[in-house]
């Protein structure tokens, strides 16, 4: 009797489907996998997404390195308090 069973085409558990079925699934599994890891998560941390130091941060490590002296640095700081 030929129908709708389980036994019936190539997507079926019958002779020769279960290959093409466990190869779907498997193709369906690293799919799924491949798109999850590519796009990352909102909540999660991304180079693009990190926060710039703020001005008065990066004048405190241009000083603490020595590029600019402590006039330069008084003098930028407050330009940057108004």
């Amino acid at each position: 009797m030929h129908g709708w069973g389980w036994n019936t085409g190539i997507g079926g558990w019958g002779p020769g489907g279960d290959v093409f079925t466990l190869l779907l699934l498997a193709a369906l599994i690293i799919g799924g996998v491949y798109l999850f890891r590519r796009h990352p998560k909102q909540g999660g941390e991304d180079e693009s997404r990190k926060a710039k130091p703020s001005a008065e941060e990066e004048l405190k490590k241009r000083y603490a390195r020595g590029e600019i002296d402590r006039e330069e640095y008084q003098r930028i700081k407050n330009d940057l308090e108004d």
